[in-house]
């Protein structure tokens, strides 16, 4: 084998992340300040696997969509880091249920963001898709969809919910809900 190509296949092999198996596909997700990167490994079987590293090869954390979701896949396009850094989601699931994962920087540490449910006024949205949208400040906009796995029934749903972050609880509160209901009208 030529030499250059012998280094060239070293190289690329080093930088395969060690936690992703033959066959995986790893997305890196850089931190707008450029600190730290979010890994995603589309696994070939089974579910992703997330992994929050920063630039020097820290781990600060490691999620497996499966833990929550079965079969869970991270959707393309989702991941949303918070302008400074120091939050960032994405949206994980399969074809009936798709919900968002966030992830907030205390001083201490990494920790999950536990984000309120959408509903209010005793209307529960049944089988609902929740994606990040954009993060305003330590505001995080979710999109709320639904219903799917095909349960749309005579309506379905669509709209925005808006949760404040606070890192060090590690709690979102409902800030704001606007959710508009239509009425299919195709006969069944």
């Amino acid at each position: 084998m030529h030499p250059f190509r012998t280094i060239l296949c070293c190289c690329v092999l080093s930088a395969a992340p060690a936690f992703a198996a033959e066959g995986d596909k790893v997305v890196r997700f850089p931190s707008p300040k450029g600190d730290l990167v979010l890994l995603v490994v589309q696994r070939s079987a089974g579910a992703d696997t997330v992994k929050l590293e920063g630039v020097s090869g820290k781990e600060f954390l490691t999620f497996a969509v499966d833990d929550e979701l079965k079969e869970g896949e991270v959707k393309d396009g989702t991941v949303q880091w918070s302008p400074n850094s120091d939050g960032v989601a994405f949206a994980a699931g399969n074809k009936s249920i798709l919900q968002t994962f966030a992830f907030v920087r205390t001083k201490e540490e990494w920790k999950p963001l536990k984000l309120p449910e959408p509903g209010g006024e005793g209307k529960v949205w049944a089988n609902h898709h929740v994606q990040p949208a954009k993060w305003q400040g330590k505001q995080l906009v979710l999109t709320i969809t639904g219903p799917h796995d095909g349960k749309a029934g005579t309506e379905t749903y669509a709209g925005t919910m808006t949760v404040a972050v606070d890192p060090e609880s590690g709690v979102a509160k409902k800030v704001e809900e606007n959710i508009a209901v239509e009425k299919n009208t195709e006969s069944r």
